[in-house]
């Protein structure tokens, strides 16, 4: 993608731009519509975690954040 970025124009190199990030939110957005969905269906479900006896919704949700937190 970059040598195609440095080859083009400035003016189609922002519409590729843009593109480049539409694509990236419509990714991020279906991760988060669909871990979403999944957390809500194990909060359903009651379904518990094997060894601790824990909700499996609960590292769903935390289990991201810590690991967003630690990598950025």
């Amino acid at each position: 993608m970059g040598l195609l970025e440095r080859a083009l124009p400035a003016a189609p190199r922002r519409a590729l731009n843009l593109f480049q990030w539409a694509c990236g939110m419509t990714v991020l957005g279906l991760i988060t519509w669909f871990g979403g969905k999944l957390a809500w269906q194990g909060c359903q479900w009651d379904s518990l975690s094997p060894r601790l006896g824990l909700p499996q919704w609960w590292y769903i949700v935390w289990l991201p954040r810590v690991l967003g937190y630690s990598v950025g």
